[in-house]
């Protein structure tokens, strides 16, 4: 069935309007979207009502011209997870630290470093079913995209968190880029996507949250990833941003391109600066689909989980097409 499936522009429509940089998609347990948004989050409910919890009102991300710090400076959430009373725990990318943000919109500091290292560049947040939280942290290089090409050493020193009650830790390190993260439904491996390692890595879950037997899961991809997803049939949707691709990688192990909607120009022109060594934002922004946007993350909802949503790092809205395999159920009730 797979096989056979590919995206074209007609297939792909959008969910949300003004978003700013909704970067990370969860749904939740009521069939609600929800989105990181440089103001705080966004709430699509099933009906198309869209909430801007935070500060609806707040227009500097949007003002700010320049990508490059557009994509480094405030608080600018990323990966999250739906927690308890309403709550959401989210990666405060820019701001060094995970924060709680209540349904009114407050913020408060959640977790700001872990065995005296600072949490330089977090980027994902997964709650498991033990109420656990799983953190990772992208590099410890806070202005990493300034030091890639001459110290890459330097960024690839990621690492994953697991806070447990009051205790936080760090479980595995040494990742290159550490990005987005996702326990198996049986929660016993945990898997990331090492952005520079253009791979997915797992580890198996022990009891006490230790991770051990770090292995690479499928083949080293062409290009960075950065977001996944499981569908039911345990196959992985990956999403590679500036190559503007959604790839599955089987169960029995092929990677399957489902959707390429490139721009060759803008990519050549973004991977000249970068061999040059300028990782530059406003090139790669350039590398946008208007279908994709920069895809960056992944969800599955609807009532047969056939729905298939996509972050945008670069875009202003949500991308969403039907797929022929259901997602596994959200894990946010």
């Amino acid at each position: 069935m797979l096989s056979d499936f590919y995206l074209q522009s007609k297939d792909i429509w959008h969910v949300g309007d003004g978003l700013q940089r909704p970067e990370t998609v969860e749904v939740g347990g009521d069939g609600s979207l929800w989105a990181c948004d440089a103001r705080g989050f966004a709430r699509i409910c099933p009906d198309g009502a869209q909430i801007i919890i935070g500060q609806p009102n707040d227009t500097s991300y949007v003002q700010q011209q320049d990508v490059n710090i557009r994509m480094s400076d405030g608080v600018l959430p990323t990966g999250f997870a739906l927690a308890e009373q309403g709550d959401i725990i989210f990666a405060a990318y820019g701001d060094r630290k995970i924060c709680r943000m209540r349904p009114d919109g407050r913020i408060s500091t959640f977790l700001d470093s872990v065995d005296g290292v600072e949490l330089a560049r977090p980027n994902a947040v997964v709650r498991d079913k033990k109420g656990r939280y799983w953190i990772t942290v992208s590099t410890r290089d806070f202005r990493w995209a300034e030091n890639v090409a001459a110290h890459p050493e330097q960024v690839s020193s990621g690492f994953v968190v697991l806070l447990d009650g009051s205790r936080a830790r760090i479980v595995a390190d040494g990742l290159r880029f550490a990005n987005a993260c996702r326990l198996d439904a049986d929660e016993r491996y945990f898997y990331v996507a090492e952005s520079f390692g253009a791979c997915l890595t797992r580890f198996r879950v022990m009891e006490d949250g230790t991770l051990t037997g770090r292995e690479q899961y499928g083949p080293t991809f062409e290009g960075n990833i950065d977001g996944f997803a499981f569908d039911r049939d345990d196959n992985v949707w990956v999403t590679q941003p500036m190559l503007e691709r959604l790839l599955v990688l089987t169960a029995r192990g092929d990677v399957l391109r489902v959707a390429d909607f490139g721009n060759p120009s803008a990519l050549a022109q973004f991977g000249r600066a970068v061999e040059a060594g300028m990782f530059d934002f406003n090139l790669a922004a350039r590398c946008a689909s208007p279908e994709l946007g920069g895809p960056t993350s992944i969800a599955f909802g609807g009532d047969d989980l056939k729905t298939v949503y996509v972050g945008a790092v670069f875009g202003n809205r949500i991308a969403s097409f039907q797929s022929p395999v259901a997602g596994t159920p959200p894990i946010y009730g």
